[in-house]
């Protein structure tokens, strides 16, 4: 008959109790280093003045082919600024073997500042879907560039400035109103050629007067 020594025993069950918890230790790091991974990277295009974020997808599970099933944008850690796109269009998204890589793109505003994560949801060929998710920081400060066109100098002439030429005055010359020389009829400014004749008549019948004036002063 034998006797058990319980304390033989319970040390005993203790040692399988630790082996037992190293193993599962060993099979949960296992599965965590079969994880796969989303990284991403982020440039400014100056043409749109929009942040644009290229992300890589790389499946690594040894249970293949994978697919891509989502790809969604969280931007809940913005504190600035927005997300333009709602997800990102993954490629190829079906057919992934370990260590494939797929890539895709999204973009947000030119003034988004925090953190930005894409939350990709796939599904190795053996297992329940999975989920991995990517972050990067938005530094903001993306603006669009401006360009500037340059209007070909215009050449005005020269205006030319005509003097105005004052008409030239006529000044009239005075009107003399008068008795001309010898008892004449009174004339307007300047000689008229009818003068000399009429102030030879006019001395005729002077002289005819005096005459006729004389022989009358005989007779009586």
């Amino acid at each position: 008959m034998h006797i058990i020594n319980t304390r033989r025993a319970a040390r005993a069950i203790a040692a399988l109790g630790i082996v037992g918890l190293v193993s599962l230790g060993v099979a949960d790091n296992a599965s965590a280093g079969q994880a796969s991974n989303v990284v991403g990277i982020v440039s400014c295009d100056a043409a749109t003045g929009h942040q644009v974020i290229s992300w890589t997808f790389t499946f690594n599970y040894p249970s293949a082919p994978g697919l891509v099933k989502s790809a969604l944008v969280d931007a809940t850690g913005l504190t600035a600024g927005s997300t333009i796109d709602a997800g990102a269009n993954l490629s190829p998204s079906s057919g992934l073997n370990t260590l494939d890589t797929a890539t895709g793109t999204t973009h947000a505003t030119g003034d988004a500042v925090g953190n930005y994560q894409l939350v990709v949801t796939f599904e190795p060929f053996d297992t329940t879907a999975q989920v991995s998710t990517g972050t990067v920081v938005l530094p903001g400060g993306c603006v669009k560039a401006v360009t500037t066109t340059t209007a070909p100098a215009t050449t005005v002439a020269a205006s030319t400035t005509v003097a105005a030429t004052a008409a030239p005055t006529t000044v009239a010359e005075p009107t003399t109103t008068g008795i001309g020389a010898g008892g004449g009829l009174p004339g307007t400014g300047g000689t008229s050629p009818a003068l000399p004749i009429i102030g030879a008549t006019l001395m005729a019948i002077g002289g005819a007067l005096l005459l006729v004036r004389r022989r009358s002063t005989t007779t009586s």
